[in-house]
């Protein structure tokens, strides 16, 4: 059981944290953040300047898992298995623009399903069901792409060697 000043639960199927925010999925497959909300990152359409949430805000929707970037939150949608994005998109980080974004941004509609995520600072990683891995955002270090200059701003895919199975995004 998990119990947080303002999120009592019994059990949950993924939690992200980040510098600023963390967000929780029930198993019920419902979505809450809390924390720093500046750039809209939790979700709640009320991003700003000193604007925090303390009460965890449940963000519409079902969702199978959840990251957490610094200034932005990627959730993986159950419903058509598709990536749903809030927050700061600095660098492209999910949709091209750089700025608050209260509206969520959703990807991978037409890819096959998505099946695992993961977030990084200012970049995410997606993978289908297919074995495929999809990069986008900040390219500072290449971490991204090799072949693309600057930041990526729509998802590029990656391959990984023969026998990688996992993924992670580091600072």
């Amino acid at each position: 059981s998990l119990n947080i000043v303002g999120l009592n639960v019994g059990a949950g199927t993924s939690v992200a944290t980040s510098s600023e925010h963390y967000c929780f999925v029930f198993l019920d497959e419902t979505l809450a953040c809390r924390g720093r909300n500046a750039w809209g990152q939790i979700g709640n359409g009320m991003g700003g300047p000193g604007e925090n949430v303390f009460n965890p805000f449940t963000i519409p929707g079902t969702f199978k898992a959840v990251g957490a970037g610094v200034e932005h939150t990627c959730g993986l949608a159950a419903a058509g298995e598709s990536v749903v994005c809030y927050g700061r998109n600095v660098t492209g980080a999910f949709d091209g623009t750089d700025g608050a974004n209260d509206d969520p941004v959703t990807f991978f509609v037409a890819l096959d399903p998505v099946v695992s995520i993961v977030v990084g600072p200012y970049h995410n990683a997606a993978m289908t069901d297919e074995g495929e891995l999809y990069l986008f955002g900040n390219n500072d270090y290449d971490q991204v792409s090799a072949t693309e200059v600057g930041d990526v701003t729509a998802p590029v895919e990656y391959t990984l060697p023969a026998g990688d199975l996992a993924v992670d995004a580091g600072l």
